[in-house]
């Protein structure tokens, strides 16, 4: 996953790479990541090439589930693999790292997925945090999560 960092960074400095951004929500006690506007725009299907989520508190920060695919789907594969419930495993997809328990505390989301539209293939990357608070509760809020990180700095 270092590598896939790094190819994000260097696609987000010289503007190849198109992003969506990864909405996260809690339905029946679990975490679901989706994208609204990724939805609307593949048609066909969606598939995960590569799915983390890191896990930050207290200076410490560790991977806190990742999946990967195993290889690429055929050219007339027609599944959605979103929304994505946090642990949960998909047809042909691998689980580098087991879901660890959602603990208080900030995460940071970042996956490269296939979009097949009408009529195109294209390789979008997704990115995405939330956080956690000591009563369970789900953050979504940007300055709310960018207080608990600058918290956690200290």
């Amino acid at each position: 996953m270092k590598y896939t960092c790094i190819l994000l960074l260097i696609f987000i400095l010289v503007g190849c790479q198109k992003f969506y951004t990864i909405n996260v929500t809690k339905k029946d006690g679990k975490i679901v990541f989706g994208s609204e506007m990724l939805a609307s725009h593949c048609k066909k299907s969606i598939y995960i090439y590569d799915f983390e989520v890191k896990y930050r508190n207290n200076k410490v920060t560790d991977t806190a589930w990742m999946i990967v695919r195993n290889k690429r789907p055929s050219s007339g594969y027609t599944a959605f693999d979103f929304p994505l419930v946090y642990g949960e495993s998909i047809t042909g997809v691998s689980t580098r790292t087991e879901a660890i328990e959602i603990l208080p505390g900030v995460y940071k989301l970042g996956a490269t997925i296939s979009c097949l539209t009408e009529s195109d293939s294209e390789s979008r990357s997704l990115l995405g945090s939330f956080a956690i608070g000591i009563n369970g509760e789900l953050i979504t809020d940007k300055e709310k999560i960018l207080s608990m990180e600058n918290l956690s700095q200290i």
